[in-house]
Parts: C-alpha cells; structure tokens; sequence
C-alpha cells in the first residue's frame, strides 16, 4: 500500500477499525501533492468533539481514585483519545509534507504504527474495565494547535519534542501508579508505551537537529546555538516547554532520546503557567526616594548594584508559574539547589528578553512598590493585565502620615512630633534633647538612610542644620523623636484589598549601629533573646496586639486608596519602667524583606535556630575571602545541609546567585547558633 493512501483512510474514515488497520508492506513512490487541513479528522459517533462535548467535560480521575476500575478506565479513556490524536495528526503531516525526506516518512510510518498497537491495547484494557470509548466526552485541543503547523521542523518540535516528551513522564507516573495499586496488566502496558515513547522522541530530536540547522537556507547554525535555545525558538505559542513535561521529570529517558544534557536540566527548571494566568513581579526598591525627589531622580549606582543582586529574591513570593522580570537570570545549578530543598522556581525573564512578555496576559503586576516608574514599565512591557493599574496616593508612604495616624490605632503612641518648619525641628530637638539623644527622619527614604541622630552634648551641628533644612525644602516635613534603646525589631506583613486587610505574620529583623537592615531571624524567633526579654515578649502580647495594629493600618491605608502588600515596623525598648513596645515606627505600603522572609521560613525546622543575612561584599572581603562564592563554598563545607522530614534543620543556603551577585549576598544561615563566621 501506497504510505499516502495509509494516511488518507486513517485521516479521512470515521470507521475506527480501518483507522487501526496495517499494511503489510508500504511503499512511498507517490507522495503527491500536498493536501489543505481539514477542520477535524472523521471521526466515528461519540468520538467529534465540540461545544456540546466540552459543556459535559469530565474530570481527570485523582490518584486516589485509581482503585474503582471504572476510574482507572476513563484514565485509559483520555490516553486513548490523545493516541487517537496523534495518529490522525502524524497522518496529515504525511499527508501535507510530502516534499519531507523519505527517511523522515518511513520514520513517522513505523511510529504510527505503534501508535495504532497503543491505542489498540488501550481499547481492549478499557473493555475490561468496563468504559467504552466514546463514554467519556473528548476534545480537540491538539489538533486545534497542530493542524495548521506549516513546516515539518515545526511538526517536530511540536509533536516530538513537546506533546510525545511529556508522555515519557505521564507514561511513567501511571506506570508506578497502577503498579501500587496491583493493577498489573494496565502497568505492564503502560511499561510497553512508555519504552517505545522513547524511541518517538529520539526520532523528533534527530530531524529537530538536523533541520534546524539547515533552517531558512542555512547551512551553519547561528552562534552554535544550543537544542534547549533552539526549541524555546521554534516551539509556536500557545505552546510553551511547560507542556514538554509532566509529573516527575524522567531524565534517564531523555537522555536516551538524544537530548542534551542542558536541555533535560533547562526543561526542569522551565515554568510557565498552564492555567490562570501568572503574575509578574519586579523589584524596585527606591519607591520612598522616587516620590521624594520626582521626575529628577536617578538611581545611585551603588543602590543600582544591590537592586540587580536582590532581584531574583522576588522568586520567593512567586508561585511555581508566575513570572519574575529580573536583570540577570540565576543559573540552573543554583535553582535546582533551591528546588532540592523546597522552594518554588517560577519563570525567569531577563530584562533583554522582555519580548517574551509580549501579548501575553497576566493576573497582576507586582511590583515591590507601586511608582511612576512601575507604572510606566508595566504599560511599556506589551502585555494584557487582568487587574488594573493605578498609582497610589503618595502620602501614605511618608513616615509623617505614619506618625499622624499613630494615635488612632495605637493606645499609647511612642512620643514624638511631625515638624513642617525649621522652628518646629528645633523647638522639638530642644525639648527631647534634655533627656537623650534624639532622632530626626526624613519622611521618606529608607530605614537607616535619610536620618540623623543628634547628641545632648552637642547639639544640631552645622552639617545637620544643612541637612534638616535639605529635607524640610524637598519633603516639607520632618519626624522628630527622642532615641531609645532598641531590644529587638518586629515587622507585620499585610496584604490590603478591596475585601479587607490579611495579616500574614510576624517576623523579626536586625539591624545595623545606623539603623540600617541586615537581616531577619527566621526559625526559632527569640534566638539570642535575654531571658527577661523574651518573658516581657508574651506578657505584653506582643504579636497579639502587633496583628492587630497592622489590622488597624490596613483599614487606614485602603481608605486613604491603597491596596497592596504593606509591612508594619515595631520594637521592643528598654524604658525607665522597664521593657515596653512601640507598635507603629513605620508603614512601607510595599513588600518588604519580612515579605520574603516569611516565605524563607515556610522551609526551615521550627525548632532551629536561624538567620537570614545580607552580606555586603566588602564584608565578605574583610573576612579573608576572594568573592562570594568562595565564601559560600567555604561555609558549606563547614556546615553540610542537614534536613528533618523536608524541613531546613541545619546548613548554609544562599537565596541569591553567589557566581552572579555584585554587591550583597543574601545566606540562610540554619543552626545559626553553631554557625560562625
């Protein structure tokens, strides 16, 4: 038989038995004309799909429900229609592409041919189950992306290296699970269909390689493009590498089928939703200081270092197929580190790659704060957004709007004032200045940054004058307060909607002599806590009344018009009457480290003891070392990562790339009190 008119009665017939009938010889003498698509194969009654199938759609069967045969039958059901599928579809590949090498022909003949033993097999287990084919609705959806492929390059990397590549893994997981179950005659022919998927991918990957070399009349390829690159080119959206794998990734059986080792641990890594659409979340820590100083503001090149070291940490709020625009994108070895002990990897875009955006629709933009600059960007980017944009009212941001609402959340506010003149600052420092050092702060700028501490035996010097008056000129404002001595600092994360505020926890920070952020205590939080201090924690109540004034700012900050994501700075001092606590120091209506810093601690043994540090890298040099990777090397063979049930017991983990960073490294350090530096 003609290999065409093999193909045109699997493509053309709806008799189920002459699309599962087999030449005993084929010959391919007389390819013929290519032939236009059809809108759908010819199918048998029950087997069409349309509207009315897909309003009776039926769900794929659970795990757990894989011990009634019927369930195990409609499982065999879905395989049997994506068989079915395939057939049909390699059929109109011969059938449109009779120019393809013969070699190429004869090679899809005799995997069609599987195929039709698959799904003949499929039929009868299906029998013997008691399900029918055509009980369970079906649907077209890979006919629906394949059938106008226009090139046999394109069929390939669609068919081959997309669709048949995540059977090995499907093929497999159904494999164990029947097995488990005892269902030994469906595992067995499970086994057959995942051996011989094999060989269909390794017959995709040969052509793949071979024709995307030759591509658009060239001999050489481009800049000896990798297979990993070259599929991410080729493969036409709505297709993504996510659809190349399913539940457990089978690496063995890749290999065998002439993937690169590159392309196996890229596709691992690989994230791109498959369902709702993902948010996009980008990291612009400098919102406070863009308000402050407007249109003219211009990034510090030091800040503009730490913002592409700190990008990726972005990752830790993400979701498994959410997008992360970052500019440099970490290597695999690092994020299979993270996926190892149990963090999620979404998708990385780098700046340079933002035409991958492009189109696409995403559920929200999330930025680490909302600005000018975040709005622009967002419109800039080329995509569709499910949930509006809007920019915030500036006010909210400023440590002065903090100050004034204070005393309509907190029962006893910390002292201190909001000055708008220079007269105000002074009649304040003056007043305070008595009993102690006192603090000005800027009302917007980060912690640490953008304020001063003045001494009693010194008072307002030259210098700071120069610099209340700077700040009273671009702000308007001024918070001034007495200084005391901090025992530990809190924060409270929220997220703020239309429907109410969600408190989502408490954490604990560090801080610098200045002020200035370090890091956070993750784990056990009252680690290295004098005694008395950590009694004062739970008779004052401390998260307790902490969840409530966040509750409190949330409802103030969507009646001022924001909603977001916000974090609440506290702490405990120590007062003339003993340890007391400052609930509201500051509100960052943004992320913030606590932010990441919860999701950290999702991971790590509630009973360790541990930090998450920022090392700056002058620090790292300080400490004798070449760079950081030296320096987290160093640490790791000092302190082996040790886990408990999937949870984080001891060890030195990075959460930012230490081969990529320039500025600051960011290290979980777990067991933080056997860990020295």
């Amino acid at each position: 038989m003609e290999l065409r008119e093999w193909a045109e009665s699997i493509l053309y017939s709806a008799d189920l038995a002459v699309k599962l009938s087999r030449p005993g010889t084929i010959s391919d003498a007389q390819p013929g004309q290519a032939v236009k698509v059809p809108g759908a194969p010819a199918r048998p009654h029950g087997l069409a799909w349309g509207a009315g199938h897909a309003a009776a759609r039926v769900a794929f069967p659970t795990i757990h429900q894989l011990e009634r045969d019927d369930q195990r039958g409609v499982v065999l059901h879905f395989f049997a229609n994506h068989e079915l599928l395939a057939l049909e579809l390699m059929a109109l590949a011969l059938l449109r592409f009779p120019e393809a090498p013969a070699a190429f022909r004869r090679g899809l003949a005799g995997i069609m041919q599987e195929e039709q033993s698959h799904l003949s097999r499929y039929l009868v287990r299906m029998k013997e189950l008691g399900v029918d084919f055509g009980a369970v609705p079906v649907n077209g959806y890979f006919w629906d992306v394949m059938s106008p492929t226009l090139s046999p390059l394109v069929f390939v990397t669609q068919m081959s290296m997309t669709f048949e590549q995540a059977n090995l893994d499907f093929a497999r997981h159904y494999l164990d699970a029947f097995t488990l179950i005892g269902d030994h005659s469906t595992a067995q022919l499970m086994d057959t269909v995942y051996r011989e998927e094999i060989g269909h991918v390794g017959h995709g990957v040969l052509w793949f390689n071979r024709w995307r070399d030759e591509r658009e009349g060239r001999d050489e390829r481009e800049g000896e493009e990798s297979d990993w690159n070259a599929y991410k080119r080729l493969l036409p959206l709505p297709l993504t590498p996510a659809r190349a794998k399913g539940p457990g990734l089978q690496v063995e059986a890749r290999y065998a089928a002439g993937l690169s080792e590159e392309f196996v641990r890229e596709l691992g890594l690989y994230r791109h939703s498959k369902g709702r659409p993902p948010r996009l979340f980008w990291f612009n820590p400098t919102v406070e200081e863009e308000i402050a100083q407007g249109a003219n503001y211009s990034t510090p090149k030091a800040i503009q270092a730490w913002t592409h070291d700190l990008g990726s940490l972005l990752q830790f709020l993400a979701n498994d197929d959410d997008v992360v625009l970052t500019e440099y994108r970490p290597s695999p070895e690092f994020l299979l580190m993270l996926e190892r002990v149990g963090y999620r990897i979404p998708q990385f875009v780098t700046q340079d790659e933002r035409v991958e955006l492009s189109n696409r629709l995403f559920e929200k933009w999330s930025p680490w704060g909302q600005s000018a600059t975040a709005l622009r960007l967002a419109n800039a980017l080329g995509v569709r957004w499910q949930q509006s944009l809007f920019s915030p009212p500036a006010e909210v941001f400023s440590k002065a709007w903090a100050k004034e609402l204070a005393p309509s959340v907190v029962d006893d506010p910390f002292p201190g004032r909001v000055c708008r003149d220079f007269e105000q600052a002074q009649d304040a420092v003056n007043h305070w200045l008595a009993r102690g050092p006192v603090v000005i702060k800027a009302p917007l700028g980060c912690a640490g940054r953008n304020m001063l501490r003045v001494q009693p035996d010194v008072g307002l010097t030259d210098n700071q004058q120069r610099w209340l008056e700077r700040i009273l000129s671009q702000q308007d404002a001024v918070v001034v307060e007495p200084w005391c001595r901090r025992i530990a600092d809190y924060s409270v994360q929220i997220e703020v909607t239309s429907q109410g505020t969600a408190v989502l926890g408490v954490t604990r920070f560090l801080t610098d002599q200045r002020g200035q952020y370090i890091g956070h205590v993750l784990g056990f939080k009252h680690a290295g806590l004098a005694p008395e201090v950590v009694r004062a924690y739970h008779e004052i109540g401390v998260s307790a009344k902490l969840k409530d004034v966040a509750s409190k700012v949330g409802d103030a900050l969507a009646s001022a018009g924001y909603l977001g994501p916000a974090g609440i700075d506290a702490f405990l001092y120590e007062s003339d009457s003993g340890i007391r606590l400052q609930p509201l120091v500051e509100i960052n209506p943004r992320f913030t480290m606590g932010r990441i810093a919860l999701a950290l601690d999702q991971k790590i043994y509630s009973r360790s003891e541990a930090v998450w540090r920022h090392w700056p890298l002058q620090q790292v040099l300080d400490l004798g070392y070449a760079d950081f990777d030296s320096f987290v090397t160093s640490l790791s063979k000092r302190y082996p990562l040790v886990q408990r049930h999937g949870w984080i017991e001891r060890g030195i983990i990075p959460t930012n790339d230490p081969k990529k960073v320039k500025a600051v490294l960011t290290l979980l350090m777990v067991g933080a009190n056997q860990i020295s530096t």
